[in-house]
């Protein structure tokens, strides 16, 4: 699959500009207490009629500390 990671997304995460959209940096920004959770969503896009959903986890970004998030994903 293929990531595009918007400039408020960036900044929000806390990824460079330039930084290439990767799935594993953006697993690594997550906190390790709810990554077993978000792993077994990310498995579960690939189901037939999933295209959208929602979830909260912790996110961990460099010189800003832990925050929750509110994820919004939709499949295009």
């Amino acid at each position: 699959w293929e990531s595009y990671w918007s400039p408020e997304y960036r900044d929000l995460y806390g990824f460079a500009a330039d930084e290439e959209a990767r799935v594993e940096k953006w697993r690594a920004r997550v906190h390790p207490d709810d990554l077993p959770r978000i792993e077994a969503n990310l498995a579960a896009i690939a189901a037939p009629g999933r295209d959208a959903w929602q979830q909260e986890f912790r996110l961990v970004a460099p010189g800003r500390g832990v925050r929750w998030i509110l994820d919004l994903v939709r499949v295009i």
